[in-house]
């Protein structure tokens, strides 16, 4: 079986940060920017996420109450899974669940894995409850983690679904404000995919870490998809 390159996966991915819907074939909107081929003779332009002079500092703590900045990301040898969740969310226990469940094949494919509490200042020692006998880092969010992930706030307050109200009108399954959404980074924390707004199974999420090298440059990126559309 071809080993596809990172472009190609990110087509699977169920709903993008733009707020396309789980339509039958993919959109343009399903691809993270930048990361398309494009056409014949026009150059390609560099996503954000590969651009190492991004600030993506911050410093917050985790649910254990230990101070925790930006450096947590760092190490993985093929990137991170990014769990955005709330307390107060009915599916948040499982997704939870589903990633410390996976925790041994993440490690085992090159992957850490992280969560962000959205409401943790608010609930901190719900927080702390709930992730007690987790094996991996959950981060409370915070104002200097709003600066390097804008717009992931729009998902539970309401905002985003307010606004596309009509894309997720005919959905199913359909998304809701405060569900737990997970995404993709490399070991600086930069966002590498879309962000997918309902759960996926098991075998979906191995596959995206079997498949995928989030710490991939532009160039070994790029060069990959080239020896891929050669084939």
């Amino acid at each position: 079986m071809k080993r596809f390159p990172a472009f190609a996966a990110v087509f699977l991915t169920v709903l993008s940060l733009a707020g396309c819907g789980n339509l039958s074939a993919p959109q343009n909107e399903d691809i993270c920017p930048g990361k398309q081929v494009g056409a014949e003779g026009v150059p390609v332009m560099k996503a954000e996420g590969f651009d190492e002079t991004e600030d993506m500092s911050f410093t917050t703590a985790d649910t254990k109450g230990n101070s925790v900045t930006n450096e947590i990301f760092n190490g993985s040898e093929r990137g991170v899974w990014l769990l955005f969740w709330e307390t107060d969310n009915e599916n948040s226990r499982e997704a939870l669940a589903q990633l410390e469940r996976l925790l041994p094949d993440a490690k085992e494919n090159g992957y850490k894995m992280i969560g962000v509490v959205m409401d943790g200042e608010k609930h901190p020692e719900t927080a702390a409850k709930m992730t007690a006998n987790l094996h991996f880092d959950n981060l409370i969010w915070n104002d200097e983690m709003a600066q390097r992930y804008e717009g992931i706030m729009d998902f539970f307050d309401g905002t985003h679904y307010e606004k596309n109200k009509e894309d997720y009108a005919q959905m199913n399954p359909k998304p809701h404000p405060g569900d737990p959404i997970s995404t993709r980074t490399n070991s600086r924390g930069q966002l590498q995919t879309s962000c997918t707004l309902v759960s996926l199974t098991d075998e979906q999420i191995l596959s995206r870490m079997q498949e995928i090298d989030s710490n991939m440059t532009y160039d070994e990126l790029m060069e990959e998809t080239n020896e891929f559309l050669k084939k």
